[in-house]
Parts: structure tokens; C-alpha cells; sequence
């Protein structure tokens, strides 16, 4: 993981809208990323009440010379909708990233190794790299910012830490083309608004739940593993999620 800027003004601007806190930075932003603030906490004003339109206040980057990193990587959880863009986008992909610490607290061991395993399987299995992350960022950012809204923002700024590798990452989306009219930390027209001229951000898979689970069905090494359960530590198969995933299966 090499340290941004461009993931510091990711972090920030959420917290900074709702809290109504002018960002200062330092260190030098990316123009494009910088011009977009903006853009983007507006978003957050029109979305959720109380957040408002803050300025940012940093340098501008001179412009990159170098070209992106040629790898592509995907998030990945288990779940249906990363699980999906694995098998869709796998053709272009050269690494998964598992989170560590996010739907599975690093309080909790043997969650966190089988999470780390699972990765590691399915990377092995599909002949990518495994990319397995211990974070705190959710804990440490909770009495500022909901995960719900804060999410996807974390997510590009942990794909900007990583943009000494990769130049692209995909983000799984969690509805289909509706999404586009719904709120949420994770957004078709908000993800790819925190990119830069080092990493693009690709929000992946508007699709219909029943769609992914059919085009997941027939891959062994993401069926192995495939988690929908948020009710217990493995999939309970009583509880609305897991019965919906075996009526289309």
C-alpha cells in the first residue's frame, strides 16, 4: 500500500459534508479528482439531510506523465454482487481484494482467516493474485460517518493506496439500473467521480440479483465459497436472503 493524497481527499469529503468542515490539505491533489470535490459533496447535500457543499482547499498535482499501472482488480466479499463481477469481469481482471475488518470486525480470528482463505482459494482457483487487506477504517471513521454512506468512498480510497499497481478496480454494484435513482455510499454516478488520472473507478454490475446468481451458478470456485448470510456465520438457509438465493438457484 503506497499513501496518497488522492486517498486522504477520498476519505475526507464525507465527513467533511456532514460535519460542514472546510477541508485544508497540504499535500497536492490530483486536478481531476480536486475539480470533482465539489461534484461530489454535492451529491452527498442532495442526498442525505444535513450533509452541505463544503470547499476544499489544496494544491492541484502537476499533470502525470507516467501511464496507469497496467493491473485490474475487483473487491471481493463472497457475496452475490462481488461474486458476480468476478465472473464477468475476470477475462480483464489480475487481482481480487479482500477487506479485513469490514464486514467481518478484526476482533473476530477465525472470521477474519476464513475470509483470508476464501480469498486466497478463489484467487488460486481463477489464477489471480490475492490481495488481502487488514483495515480499521470502518471503526475508526464510525462516529463521523455511517457505513452505509461512507462506503463507497472508503472503498476508492483503499483502490487509490493500492494505484502503484493497479490502474483500474472495480466496485460491485448492489442493485440493478434502479440504482441509479437510490441514495447510497456505493453509486453508479458517485464511484466513478473519486478517480484520477492514476486510477479509474469502475462501478461494475447493474444487473438483476436473479441475473448474478445465474451467471455465478456454474462457477465451482465461486459457488464453494459464495456467502449471502447476514444473519449467522455461515449461510443459515432460513433466513429471507439465503431462502431467496436457493429459490434462484
Amino acid at each position: 500500500l503506497t499513501p496518497t493524497a488522492d486517498a486522504l481527499l477520498c476519505l475526507g469529503l464525507y465527513p467533511a459534508s456532514a460535519t460542514g468542515t472546510t477541508q485544508e490539505k497540504k499535500e497536492k491533489e490530483d486536478a481531476g479528482l480536486l475539480s470533482r470535490a465539489a461534484t461530489i459533496t454535492g451529491m452527498f447535500r442532495d442526498w442525505w439531510p444535513g450533509c452541505r457543499s463544503v470547499p476544499v482547499s489544496a494544491q492541484r498535482a502537476a499533470p502525470r506523465t507516467a501511464p496507469p499501472a497496467d493491473g485490474t482488480a475487483a473487491f471481493y466479499s463472497g457475496g452475490i454482487d462481488s461474486s458476480f463481477t468476478l465472473a464477468d469481469a475476470l477475462p480483464r481482471l489480475t487481482a481480487i481484494v479482500t477487506l479485513l475488518g469490514v464486514d467481518v470486525p478484526l476482533s473476530d480470528q477465525e472470521g477474519c482467516a476464513r475470509m483470508e482463505a476464501m480469498c486466497r482459494d478463489v484467487a488460486a482457483r481463477l489464477g489471480i493474485e490475492a490481495v488481502v487487506i487488514e483495515t480499521d477504517i470502518r471503526q475508526k471513521f464510525h462516529r463521523h460517518a455511517s457505513w452505509i454512506e461512507f462506503h463507497g468512498s472508503a472503498l476508492a480510497a483503499i483502490g487509490h493506496l493500492l494505484s502503484g499497481r493497479i490502474g483500474r478496480i472495480l466496485i460491485a454494484a448492489s442493485g440493478d439500473a434502479k440504482a441509479w435513482g437510490a441514495p447510497w455510499g456505493s453509486h453508479p454516478g458517485l464511484d466513478p467521480l473519486f478517480g484520477s488520472a492514476a486510477l479509474t473507478i469502475e462501478h461494475h454490475g447493474l444487473v438483476a440479483r436473479v441475473d448474478k446468481i445465474a451467471r455465478i451458478a456454474p462457477n465451482d470456485a465461486l459457488m464453494h465459497h459464495l456467502r449471502v448470510c447476514n444473519v449467522a456465520r455461515h449461510n443459515c438457509g432460513v433466513c429471507d436472503k439465503c431462502t431467496f438465493a436457493m429459490r434462484a438457484l
